[in-house]
């Protein structure tokens, strides 16, 4: 299981996500905040990293969020499953990329953003053993505030979307014209042999679906 994990996600994301070759290989990094850990500390930007997980295969949402004194720069990334149709010569990978926007945000709008964050138990500190499923839906945040570097989860699964605060407002400043993809009941049979959430390790093909943990301060096991 770990080995298949590293083939698909082993590597440390350093700024390629809009490339689908690097994406693959790097994700579990790009989902994990790694670089915004190693970036964080005395003097760093505030960042923010909040990721939807429509089941893997069928959605990604992005939201990138960095701050300029009072204002923000917020950056939307929407994938959706690979449509062959948008395949062309002049560009062979056009069927994976990502729907992209970069959106102002005031000094009003980055408070509020904080504040839902807050909200959502965002800044209390990870929710160490809650397993992310690749076939679930979940929304993951990462970040750095204050030089401390902050992490958090919510799945669908688990009951825990009631928690979350932030999402109306990141949908509200999407102008990608992609529409969510609806949290909805995931079968028994995608989580076979274990339910959603305990630690146990699954031993299905990587290519099917993958697991991932959280730790005390992060992705557990992400480089």
């Amino acid at each position: 299981m770990l080995a298949g994990l590293a083939l698909l996600g082993g590597c440390a994301y350093r700024g390629e996500i809009d490339n689908p070759l690097t994406q693959r290989i790097t994700w579990f990094s790009y989902l994990g905040g790694s670089d915004i850990a190693e970036a964080c500390g005395r003097g760093a930007s505030e960042r923010y990293r909040i990721i939807y997980n429509g089941r893997y295969e069928e959605q990604l949402r992005s939201y990138e969020v960095t701050v300029h004194g009072d204002s923000a720069d917020l950056v939307v990334r929407v994938q959706e499953q690979a449509n062959l149709a948008e395949l062309s010569t002049a560009d062979l990978l056009a069927p994976w990329r990502w729907h992209e926007a970069v959106v102002a945000l005031s000094p009003a709008d980055v408070a509020r953003l904080r504040q839902r964050l807050a909200d959502s138990g965002f800044f209390a500190g990870p929710p160490p053993g809650l397993v992310l499923h690749s076939k679930d839906f979940y929304w993951a945040a990462s970040g750095c505030r204050d030089g401390r570097f902050h992490y958090y989860a919510w799945v669908h699964a688990q009951d825990q979307f009631r928690r979350v605060r932030f999402a109306d407002f990141l949908l509200g400043h999407d102008p990608t014209n992609v529409a969510i993809n609806p949290p909805r009941p995931v079968s028994p049979v995608d989580y076979s042999p274990s339910p959603p959430g305990n630690r146990h390790e699954r031993e299905q093909p990587i290519h099917d679906h993958f697991d991932l943990e959280i730790g005390t301060n992060g992705l557990a096991g992400v480089p």
